[in-house]
C-alpha cells in the first residue's frame, strides 16, 4: 500500500508551529500590557538582560528626591565643590514560578477549522491566558504593597501628626449617602496625601497613585464630579469614570480581590497612596509553545514574576469600610 495511503487524507499538523506558536509566544505578553494595572504603579528602574527565569536576580535601583543643591553658583573660573547622589540598590530573587497546560481538543479544532472558526478560537484561547496573567500580576502586586508598606503611613495613629486612616480592627466607617460618604472618603483621602507628603514622596511631578478598590470609588464620586466641572471628552459628568488626577495622585479604580477581605465580620477595603517609584515588577514567560500530543493539542508554558518594594516609607494605606 501506498504511503500516502497510509497517512491519509487528514494527517497534517493542524496547529502549525510557526503559525501559532510564533503568534502567540511573540504577541500576546506584548500587546495591550501597558492597560494592566501593575506597570502604571510600579515604576522603580531595574536592571536586567534577556529572560527572566526561576531563581534570576533582579537589582532595583533607588533614589529619594531630586537634589538642587548638587548645582552651585560660581565665578570666572572658578571650580565647582565636588557632590555626590546617594542611590540605594536592592537585589532580589524571582520566586514566584508557575507552570501551565492548557488542553486545545482535537476534535473541537477540526471541526472549528471546517467552520471557519480556528483562529478566533485560538484567539479567545489566548487572551484568556493574557488576562488570567494580567490579573495574577496585579493582585500579586497590590499584596506586596500592603505588606511592605512602611507601618508608620497605616493604622489609627499613622504619621507625625497622628491621623487616622484606619485598621483591620478599627477601620474608618464610610457612611450611606453619596455625599456624607464622598465627604469622609475625602479626608480619607487627604490623610494619604499628608503621610506621602511627610515622607517627600509627593513631589515627583505627579507620578504618585491612588489605587482605589471600585466601591471606593463609586462611592467618591461626588468628589470627583466637583473636581471636574468643564466638559471634555473625558469628564467623570459624561463617561462616569475616574478622572485622571485627583489630589495630586494618577487615580485607579480595580476590583481586584486582594483589595478587600473579610475582618471581625466586617468585610473591609484598602486604599493605596504610593510613589511609583516606591515599587517594581518584573515577569517574563518562556518555554511557551505548542505542543501535540496523540489526541489532542497543549498549550504549556512557564511563567515567573516579582513583585518588590523598594522604598516603604513612601506607600501610605488606608482601611476602610463600608456602613
Amino acid at each position: 500500500m501506498a504511503k500516502e495511503n497510509i497517512d491519509g487524507l487528514g494527517h497534517r499538523r493542524l496547529v502549525p508551529d510557526q503559525l501559532y506558536a510564533d503568534k502567540v509566544s511573540h504577541q500576546i505578553f506584548d500587546r495591550n500590557y501597558d492597560e494592566a494595572l501593575t506597570p502604571n504603579i510600579a515604576n522603580a528602574e531595574a536592571d536586567f538582560e534577556n529572560n527572566l527565569v526561576y531563581g534570576d536576580t533582579v537589582t532595583f535601583i533607588t533614589r529619594d528626591l531630586e537634589d538642587t543643591t548638587l548645582f552651585q553658583e560660581t565665578q570666572g573660573n572658578e571650580e565647582p565643590e565636588t557632590d555626590t547622589i546617594e542611590l540605594c540598590s536592592t537585589t532580589i530573587k524571582l520566586c514566584a514560578h508557575r507552570k501551565f497546560k492548557i488542553k486545545v481538543p482535537y476534535h473541537e479544532l477540526r471541526k472549528l477549522e471546517h467552520e471557519g472558526l480556528a483562529t478566533p478560537y485560538l484567539e479567545t484561547v489566548e487572551r484568556t491566558l493574557e488576562q488570567s496573567l494580567k490579573l495574577m500580576w496585579d493582585e500579586s502586586h497590590l499584596a506586596h504593597m500592603l505588606v511592605q508598606a512602611d507601618p508608620l503611613n497605616m493604622g489609627n495613629n499613622a504619621g507625625e501628626a497622628g491621623v487616622n486612616v484606619g485598621s483591620p480592627d478599627n477601620p474608618i466607617v464610610i457612611p450611606q449617602g453619596m455625599a456624607a460618604g464622598a465627604e469622609k472618603l475625602e479626608e480619607v483621602i487627604t490623610s494619604l496625601q499628608l503621610l506621602l507628603v511627610q515622607q517627600n514622596a509627593m513631589s515627583f511631578g505627579g507620578d504618585t497613585a491612588l489605587i482605589l478598590p471600585a466601591l471606593a470609588a463609586s462611592r467618591a464620586m461626588p468628589i470627583l464630579r466637583d473636581l471636574n466641572q468643564c466638559c471634555s471628552e473625558n469628564n467623570i459628568r459624561i463617561t462616569g469614570q475616574l478622572g485622571k488626577t485627583l489630589y495630586g495622585f494618577d487615580a485607579f479604580q480595580t476590583n481586584r480581590r486582594v483589595l478587600s477581605t473579610v475582618h471581625n465580620g466586617k468585610k473591609i477595603y484598602y486604599l493605596i497612596a504610593t510613589d511609583k517609584n516606591a515599587s517594581g515588577f518584573v515577569s517574563d514567560i518562556y518555554n511557551f509553545k505548542w505542543w501535540e500530543g496523540e489526541f489532542d493539542t497543549y498549550l504549556v508554558g512557564e511563567e515567573t514574576h516579582g513583585s518588590y518594594v523598594v522604598q516603604p516609607q513612601h506607600i501610605a494605606v488606608a482601611c476602610v469600610t463600608f456602613a
